[in-house]
């Protein structure tokens, strides 16, 4: 058998996050509290703001029309002022200013600067782990930017003038030490003509080089003040942060846990795996419980009404459906003692003689459940040579499908089930079950009984299981979801593969609502609905039920 690959849905992913919620919100909180934490551990961080202005050289009156070409907008100097805000002279300035032992790029990563590019004013903020060490780095390093911004564009002014001059002397040179009687008539009118293009730049030069003294491109127009609170941690800030990684991380968390989980979860991909035909579901929270138990759901009564009708048809010829049942699962708790009682008084209910064999001599529990004497049973009757007589027992209950008359009592007077517990299995071997005597028990019960129920040990805990498979005409193998490994199902597979071959019926036990109703594993059924199943069923009407009293 090929196994169908499986194709995750958004209901599937929904399932997970539910199974693994706990997971999820735990990693959330803890990731919440650990931010929390390191928040309240954290120093306080101050933050100072100071406020520049960038200027145009055009604005310093009376010296614009010297500026032509080298004027340059305000823009401009805003982003050259933010540029000049992490040169290394800039911090220098700021660590022996303020006497910082701090490095440089430790100094820089406490300074910000951002522009307003509609005021073209630049904000410079810078932080402390008090109030005045941040108002007095901040006030320090704009004071800083904007005596290097100007100093820049004076020397650059003044190198404008240096060049002025330069250029009225070279227009001079050629007739230095010459008088100018001494000159051609046409040298004489050159020397006029240059002697006034020198007079005009050296003019030009020297108020270029007063433009120099005085021009600015920034100014602090709002010194930093001492912040009145501290900027950072922000607790609650970092809370929210850290619980919604928490959650992300939860997530993933709960992902990799569940690729980890090899258990069986869902219907189909138990079915698959297996290859078994699905006869029966056991609805969560069934489980431990008999259908004769006062006070048991509709639910659990309907899923074993409906188990009874699916095993009767499990043969593709109705005329040889299965008398003698044997359950069993791979190991144990995973249902099959319910299973086992529920279907046994399903059985009985409808009118069938019906016997139910506890085969489990390791873990004997339907003496407590069904409120039967401990023994003799089955093991006295192997070991000990028992007449039949001696180890049957009759439980007697009332079916919760039957509808109560009004002076509360039952219609039929209530069903019976004839039942052999394990008896006392001190000293029992197990493998007294799979011997010529359990074989000859089984033939006889046979001739006596409509239907036989045997509740096996766990096929992959011991060895008498296997053995009694070849007595019996089915086996209803249960799995329980949330459970029962795919490892573990494959390896009873395996196991069932090597005994004689039998009609073979899969269970599923401890079923979510929300799983079954998904995959169509429904078994919320009406009592109508039963008792209609009933009624198609033919061989299950027995009218007369009596008190075995031999095998």
């Amino acid at each position: 058998m090929t196994e169908e690959r499986h194709h995750a849905t958004i209901r599937d992913y929904v399932l997970v996050f539910k199974r693994r919620k706990w997971v999820i919100i735990g990693v959330a909180i803890v990731a919440a509290l650990a931010a929390g934490a390191l928040s309240v551990t954290q120093a306080k961080v101050y933050t100072a703001q100071a406020s520049l202005e960038a200027q145009s050289p055009a604005q310093s009156a009376g010296y614009a029309d010297l500026l032509q070409a080298n004027t340059q907008l305000p823009s401009e100097t805003s982003a050259q002022l933010e540029q000049t805000a992490t040169r290394s002279a800039v911090l220098s300035r700021v660590k022996s200013e303020l006497g910082l032992k701090d490095s440089l790029d430790q100094i820089r990563s406490r300074i910000s600067i951002s522009t307003d590019a509609q005021s073209n004013f630049v904000l410079m903020d810078g932080t402390g782990s008090t109030p005045e060490q941040a108002a007095a780095l901040t006030n320090s390093a704009a004071n800083a930017v904007v005596d290097l911004s100007n100093s820049d564009i004076r020397r650059q002014f003044a190198g404008i003038a240096n060049g002025e001059n330069r250029e009225a002397a070279s227009l001079l040179r050629p007739f230095t030490g010459k008088k100018f009687n001494a000159l051609t008539p046409a040298e004489q009118a050159k020397f006029q003509t240059n002697s006034q293009e020198a007079t005009g730049l050296e003019a030009i030069a020297a108020r270029l080089q007063a433009f120099s003294k005085v021009v600015t491109v920034a100014q602090v127009t709002s010194p930093a003040g001492l912040p009145s609170s501290p900027s950072g941690p922000h607790p609650a800030s970092n809370i929210i942060l850290g619980g919604v990684l928490g959650l992300l991380l939860g997530v993933i968390a709960a992902w990799f846990l569940e690729t980890l989980d090899r258990r069986l979860r869902r219907p189909d991909e138990t079915e698959n795996l297996l290859g078994f035909p699905t006869v029966g579901v056991v609805p969560a929270g069934g489980l431990g419980r008999s259908p004769s138990e006062e006070g048991t759901t509709g639910t659990n009564v309907s899923s074993f009404r409906m188990l009874r009708t699916n095993v009767h048809f499990l043969a593709a010829d109705r005329s040889h459906a299965p008398e003698v049942v044997l359950v069993t699962s791979a190991l144990s708790e995973e249902g099959k003692t319910t299973v086992a009682t529920g279907l046994a008084c399903a059985s009985a209910a409808s009118g069938l003689r019906t016997l139910l064999i506890e085969a489990d001599v390791h873990r004997p529990v339907h003496a407590q459940r069904l409120g039967l004497k401990k023994g003799p049973g089955l093991a006295e009757y192997l070991r000990d040579g028992l007449e039949p007589a001696e180890v049957l027992q009759v439980h007697t209950f009332t079916d919760p499908a039957q509808a109560p008359i009004k002076n509360g009592t039952v219609n039929g007077g209530g069903s019976k089930l004839t039942c052999i517990t394990a008896g006392d299995v001190a000293g029992f071997s197990g493998d007294a079950l799979g011997s010529r005597r359990f074989a000859e028990a089984i033939d006889q019960v046979r001739q006596v009984y409509d239907f036989v129920v045997i509740d096996s040990a766990p096929l992959l805990a011991v060895a008498e299981t296997a053995e009694m498979i070849s007595f019996v005409d089915a086996v209803v193998f249960c799995v329980r979801l949330g459970k029962t490994t795919a490892e573990q199902a494959r390896s009873a597979r395996a196991a069932l593969a090597r005994l004689p071959e039998r009609l073979t019926g899969l269970v599923l036990t401890d079923l979510p609502p929300q799983v079954g109703g998904y995959y169509g594993y429904g078994y919320v059924y009406d009592y109508a609905d039963a008792n209609h199943h009933d009624a198609k069923d033919k061989r299950l009407k027995e009218p007369d039920i009596e008190e075995p009293t031999a095998v």
